[in-house]
């Protein structure tokens, strides 16, 4: 076998993928995603090479090189010739997700883990950015970064333990309407935290009934599937309720009636949220 870093062309990419005959299907999505990072100037030589067989043939890294010509974009990686035949390929690369990636770039479990960063996906969904599979990994992981103190204080509030019985407040619906709401600065920590123990088990203590109102309806939303995060236009109107219900908790406003659809959205749309 032959190994030789270059930096690879469009020019190049093109040519290379004349000799693809024998991989699997190509992922449109995953193409876009490695392209987007290229322009943006987030793509990162991990290593991974690509590879040809003894034949000539492509063996991996198709995904790669199709997002080379896409982002017309020149990148510097390792190429490898002449794999025996017998070597069987299947572009790990592609298997890698936002949090694997994150943890090697360094990061703490406070940040990589999967309940970030679905709150990071689902933020791009709200704000209208692109559909979550065609959103770069690059892109959620600079996210993050961004707002990395916020969402080590979301993780850390959102982790209290459930018992038996509670609502399960660590999901991105409820993650990112938190987000919104802290981010705007129109919420207190407090208040978050009283919300959130509300919706967890139900339980009012020391909160005014009335004050409590919205948390309990929010929560019974969510037991009776009111509130639905099974799918993703289910999850992206689940933000919309709960930061509705978020609004009136922290503004002691009374509720009666489940949140419905049509709730806009009081904190997403927010200047600090829309460029989050």
């Amino acid at each position: 076998m032959v190994l030789e870093e270059m930096v690879i062309t469009p020019d190049d990419a093109k040519r290379m993928l004349v000799r693809n005959s024998v991989n699997r299907s190509l992922s449109i999505s995953r193409v876009k995603q490695y392209a987007e990072d290229m322009r943006s100037d987030r793509w990162q030589n991990n290593g991974e090479s690509i590879k040809f067989y003894e034949d000539g043939s492509l063996a991996d890294g198709q995904h790669r090189l199709n997002a080379i010509v896409i982002a017309d974009k020149s990148i510097f990686t390792t190429v490898i010739y002449g794999l025996p035949m017998t070597v069987t390929i299947h572009d790990r690369g592609r298997n890698r997700d936002v949090t694997d990636q994150m943890v090697l770039d360094g990061m703490d479990s406070s940040l990589a883990n999967n309940f970030v960063t679905s709150v990071g996906k689902l933020h791009f969904l709200v704000q209208g950015l692109g559909k979550q599979r065609n959103v770069s990994d690059g892109a959620i992981v600079d996210f993050i970064r961004r707002n990395a103190s916020l969402l080590r204080k979301l993780n850390k509030i959102c982790s209290t333990k459930c018992a038996k019985g509670t609502v399960n407040t660590r999901v991105a619906p409820i993650g990112l309407a938190l987000f919104y709401g802290l981010n705007s600065k129109l919420v207190s920590e407090d208040a978050v935290r009283n919300f959130l123990y509300v919706l967890r088990t139900g339980m009012q203590d020391n909160i005014d009934e009335t004050d409590a109102s919205s948390a309990i309806i929010c929560r019974n939303d969510i037991i009776f599937k009111n509130i639905s995060f099974s799918n993703t236009t289910g999850r992206i109107d689940g933000v919309s309720k709960i930061e509705k219900a978020l609004f009136d908790f922290s503004n002691n406003i009374h509720r009666s009636k489940s949140y419905k659809c049509n709730n806009n959205p009081v904190y997403s749309n927010h200047p600090s949220n829309m460029n989050a």
